[in-house]
């Protein structure tokens, strides 16, 4: 007999990006689960639209360290006008706080880095100590004795409606000709691109004189010429962070999680 049951399948953006070419609308696959990097909602669209809109999108977060998922959000094609899907509400037993350098909560629609607490924190790393003491710090929000947060080093910010947005890794904001960039917003502008179906910029030193370099790497059907590539970009960010090369690929190399290889993508 025929199984019509519907499927759940969970991925990360960058799988993701793998089956938004695909005519899906035959699918049993009913529910999309998407974490372990930021989801735009160019990728989320273009997925929903390839399933003929017969999919649930839900976008997840959470680290190992606090019990993997601990906050989701439903994407719904018809109303998102972000550029990045958020990643929604804590779950049950589990707190969010937005902190800046300080440790004091974050205004509405201000960046800050995103600490985890409740019940779902781990206790630490095993025969790490050092480790532990940098990402587990007291909890002074709990009123509980011994409370502790985990230290994601993720950048988020809280929307408004209490909803939260992901921003990437703090390490990935680098110094650049005198600015500090947000790779994750250079990655966004370069994916906006119509020809572009999945991108990721990364800082390198060339082979050359070790100069440090902005270099965007893409996907698509075509290559792209670096000069379109170019002037797309300085309508979208700074123009002393527009990368100066661009390196096109059949597809991004991931590691074993799903993640972006970043060793493995080839010199310009």
């Amino acid at each position: 007999m025929e199984d019509n049951r519907c499927q759940v399948l969970k991925l990360t953006p960058s799988h993701l990006a793998l089956i938004r070419e695909r005519d899906n609308r035959d699918s049993r696959i009913r529910c999309l689960i998407v974490g372990g990097e930021a989801l735009s909602t160019e990728l989320a669209q273009a997925v929903s639209e390839s399933f003929g809109h017969e999919v649930e999108i839900y976008n997840e977060y959470g680290p190992t360290e606090a019990t993997v998922g601990c906050m989701i959000y439903r994407y719904d094609p018809e109303s998102e006008e972000r550029a990045w899907v958020p990643i929604g509400r804590p779950a049950a037993n589990t707190q969010i706080y937005i902190l800046d350098e300080r440790l004091e909560p974050t205004a509405e629609q201000v960046r800050g880095e995103l600490y985890i607490g409740g019940a779902g924190v781990a206790r630490g790393y095993l025969g790490r100590a050092e480790l532990t003491a940098e990402r587990f710090v007291p909890d002074p929000f709990s009123g509980h004795a011994g409370g502790r947060l985990y230290r994601t080093g993720d950048r988020a910010r809280r929307l408004a409606g209490g909803n939260i947005e992901y921003l990437g890794r703090g390490d990935e904001q680098v110094k650049y000709h005198g600015y500090r960039v947000e790779l994750n917003e250079l990655r966004l502008a370069l994916s906006a691109h119509a020809q572009v179906r999945d991108a990721v910029v990364v800082l390198r030193k060339d082979g050359a004189g070790g100069r440090e370099q902005l270099v965007g790497y893409y996907v698509g059907r075509e290559a792209v010429a670096a000069e379109e590539l170019r002037a797309h970009m300085q309508e979208r960010v700074i123009g002393e962070t527009v990368p100066q090369w661009y390196v096109h690929l059949r597809r991004l190399p991931l590691t074993l999680n799903g993640k972006v290889n970043v060793a493995a993508l080839p010199a310009p």
